[in-house]
């Protein structure tokens, strides 16, 4: 039996039902940045791929800032 996670409970998503639906609750809280995008995935029960297609198809803006590319450049590079 899975038991729901905080956010799933919090947002009102049951068990079971993703699947059966399109994912509009979770593009919309990772649209109003109240999810990050892992999280909004994983509530989707999507893969990061499908995750991020769902995305351009509705033309849902990336939280991705110039200060996060320069943090994952570092951390590519090994110098955290």
């Amino acid at each position: 039996m899975k038991f729901p996670t905080k956010y799933e409970w919090l947002y009102g998503f049951r068990p079971g039902r993703w699947r059966e639906r399109e994912p509009r609750k979770e593009l919309a809280l990772y649209q109003r940045q109240v999810l990050s995008f892992g999280k909004a995935r994983a509530l989707a029960q999507v893969t990061r791929w499908e995750f991020e297609k769902l995305l351009g198809e509705r033309k849902v803006i990336r939280h991705y800032s110039g200060e996060d590319m320069e943090e994952d450049i570092r951390y590519a590079g090994g110098r955290e």
